[in-house]
């Protein structure tokens, strides 16, 4: 992997429980670790467990900013305890959880964490729909 390159990953799986929460969680704290900008993004809005391993809230997150429910994005990033770990949880569940990640707009918000966040490790946790 190159020094100061941009890396997105996604981990998912056809079925629960096969540990994809507790590797993204231990792959973004580790990266972080290294002294490298890390941003986990918590996209499991059936079942979000994520906010509650790391001990945050998870009244404001994904589901609000695509809902639009907040007036953006960086309303729903918190810190970790972590030095250079940020973190985004799913939020409340909603309705169409589906809708909201197949949208534009879900496109588009990670385009602009990218941009804004200058993080150089991504972290999308459990995309299915």
């Amino acid at each position: 992997m190159q020094k100061d390159k941009q890396v997105t990953l996604m981990l998912t799986s056809t079925i629960s429980s096969e540990g994809k929460t507790f590797c993204a969680m231990n792959l973004a704290s580790v990266y972080s670790l290294t002294g490298k900008k890390t941003i986990l993004v918590g996209c499991d809005m059936r079942k979000p467990k994520i906010f509650d391993d790391f001990g945050l809230k998870n009244d404001v997150g994904l589901s609000t900013v695509l809902s639009n429910q907040v007036d953006g994005w960086r309303d729903a990033v918190q810190n970790s305890k972590f030095d250079n770990l940020d973190i985004m949880v799913s939020g409340p569940i909603p309705p169409n959880p589906a809708e909201l990640l197949s949208g534009d707009q879900f496109e588009s918000l990670v385009n602009d964490l990218k941009k804004c966040m200058m993080s150089s490790f991504w972290i999308l946790h459990r995309l299915v729909w």
